[in-house]
């Protein structure tokens, strides 16, 4: 006897027998409720809608070119899963004929410090979601006593923290207190970090951060400086933060000019020296190294 063929179950009308079952527990509704009462109802096509949980579709932050390896958003597929997996179960443990599970998912995800506002949570026909918002991204990583940890550039401490010199991000250095916790306003809760970040847009913005490693902002708690990490070794003591008033100090634009300078002459911004000093009346180099 032959043997019958298995017939393969197409995606697209499985989701069309759901939607065909909850429009019959639609049409239907007058007459059950009046039957089972309008409780039984309800709780049946809770029972039906969160069996079949749809899609969660979250508009990941895009890369400005896809990568070699194919990748077209910077967020580490470990952590697209997470918050994937955060919205789904959120799906499957609430009421899904409310509102609940829109707006927790909403909330939830505006927890996890990766959004600047509340992202958009929009159902769609296929009983999924689709998550669109405005993403915070990293602009360096703070080093603190549980590693590398991503800070976004308006401030706010990001959830991911790597170890040691892994992040791929500029790192600043000696800040005086780890991100336990946030300040009242979600930013970093000191501001020798704060400062360490704004130096490093200030150079982003001037197409000079190139050649940059990080920022020290140790000397910060002591005499309000920073100083420059460059990727040879070097140190470029910048001087007060971005914007600050210091006395005996040249703007930040001279500063500027003086290292576009120092990299157009002899190809470095730290003048191939161990350190030196761009804040003063004059640029100071450390002759001591030869």
């Amino acid at each position: 006897m032959a043997k019958k063929k298995t017939k393969k179950t197409d995606p697209s009308s499985a989701r069309r027998g759901v939607m065909a079952g909850v429009a019959a527990l639609v049409v239907l509704g007058i007459g059950a409720g009046a039957v089972f009462g309008v409780g039984a109802l309800d709780e049946r096509a809770s029972r039906e809608l969160g069996a079949h949980v749809g899609a969660v579709e979250i508009r990941w932050p895009a890369l400005e070119a896809t990568t070699p390896e194919g990748e077209t958003t910077w967020l580490p597929a470990s952590e697209r899963r997470r918050l994937s997996e955060l919205v789904e179960e959120i799906l499957r443990e609430t009421d899904p004929l409310s509102g609940d599970p829109v707006r927790d998912a909403g909330e939830a995800l505006m927890d996890t410090g990766w959004f600047s506002e509340a992202p958009s949570v929009q159902r769609t026909p296929e009983l999924g979601v689709l998550i669109t918002g405005q993403w915070r991204v990293p602009g360096a990583a703070v080093r603190t006593g549980d590693g590398d940890r991503l800070i976004a550039w308006d401030g706010a401490p990001l959830a991911l923290v790597y170890g040691r010199g892994e992040s791929g991000q500029r790192v600043i250095v000696g800040g005086w207190r780890d991100a336990g916790r946030v300040g009242a306003d979600g930013r970093w809760p000191s501001e020798d970090v704060l400062a360490g970040l704004e130096l490093l847009a200030l150079l982003r913005s001037a197409g000079l951060d190139a050649q940059v490693a990080g920022v020290d902002v140790e000397p910060y708690t002591r005499d309000k400086t920073l100083e420059l990490v460059t990727r040879q070794g070097g140190r470029v003591g910048w001087g007060g933060a971005p914007g600050a008033f210091t006395p005996g100090e040249v703007s930040d634009e001279i500063k500027l000019e003086r290292l576009r300078t120092l990299r157009d002459r002899t190809g470095r911004i730290d003048a191939g020296k161990d350190r030196i000093e761009i804040f003063g009346p004059r640029v100071l180099l450390d002759r001591t190294g030869g």
